[in-house]
Parts: C-alpha cells; structure tokens; sequence
C-alpha cells in the first residue's frame, strides 16, 4: 500500500503504465531470473464529492486489493501463454 500527499497524483496512471512498462521489459525471458521484476498493484480513487457518504477506509482498501488480485490473474495468464 501507497498512500503519498507529494506524488504527482493527477499522472498517476501515467505512472503505474511508466512502472508496468519497466516491469515487462524486465520480464524477457533472455534476462536472468534475479533480474526480472513484477508487482501486482491495485489501484482506486476516492472523490468525496461523488464517493458514497458512508464508505469506509476498509471498503476502498478492499476494492483496491480485489483489483489488485484481477491484476495479478491477468498477470499470470499473460505469463502462461
């Protein structure tokens, strides 16, 4: 979990694309194993503007952990092709 006020918070996909990217690039299978990386990540945003009233810190902990699994799903069916 990442929670930072000084991260530039409207690229943050921008972000995650830029560290997925070097993720991929790390995975090819002519590099060694010690030197591939990979990391699930899950992600949500909170408005209070539009978010429900009542929502709780564990509900949006919980949706982005779920995200979190359906990334690393999609990760490993990437992986297996």
């Amino acid at each position: 979990m990442l929670i930072d006020d000084k991260i530039d918070y409207t690229n943050r996909y921008k972000i995650l694309d830029a560290i997925e990217k070097e993720m991929t690039d790390s995975a090819n299978d002519e590099k060694p194993v010690e030197c591939r990386i990979s990391a699930a990540f899950g992600i949500v945003d909170f408005d209070p503007e539009t978010a429900p009233p009542d929502i709780t810190y564990a509900e949006l902990f919980d949706i982005a952990d779920a995200r979190m699994y359906e990334k690393k799903k999609e990760m490993k069916k990437k992986m297996n092709m």
